[in-house]
């Protein structure tokens, strides 16, 4: 780096002196998708921590699972779950999402297929299971049994024998 170019990053503001050196090194442009924040104490500090925002209390969010945990056999809906978070359904949804990583709807889902893997240790029917579970049917559960597990309710309760 010859000493111009050392004096315009020097110069620069911080995000861009960032800029500038990583081009300079070769990594590609990350800058557009991470949200970034500046946390040194001085200003122009070209040292910058990617900064998590949004999501639920850890409290809320507990209440939350709680709540799915316990009706999880009857319909939930987005509303209900944010009642339980005190807040409204489309602000619950983005939060929930950014806490979560997953929508409330594939977050209840995945709930529900984990609790058929318990009760497929039973001898209950699968149809009873899938009532049980939440699933609106058999069909319904198999669909997404097979979705996030890979197998069938069936196939699978023949491989724990």
């Amino acid at each position: 780096m010859n000493f111009s170019e050392h004096s315009k990053i020097a110069t620069a503001s911080w995000s861009r002196r960032v800029g500038m050196l990583v081009r300079r090194i070769g990594f590609p442009n990350t800058s557009a998708r991470l949200p970034v924040t500046n946390t040194s104490t001085r200003p122009n500090h070209p040292i910058a921590i990617p900064h998590n925002r949004g999501g639920l209390s850890p409290k809320t969010l507990r209440r939350v699972q709680d709540h799915i945990a316990a009706n999880l056999g009857q319909k939930v809906t987005n509303q209900a779950l944010a009642q339980v978070a005190k807040l409204s359904p489309s602000h619950f949804a983005r939060a929930f999402k950014d806490s979560q990583g997953v929508a409330p709807h594939r977050y209840i889902l995945e709930c529900r297929v984990k609790r058929t893997q318990e009760l497929l240790a039973t001898d209950l029917p699968l149809s009873e299971i899938a009532v049980e579970a939440g699933f609106s049917d058999q069909s319904h559960l198999t669909r997404w049994f097979r979705e996030f597990v890979g197998v069938t309710p069936g196939s699978y309760r023949w491989s724990m024998r």
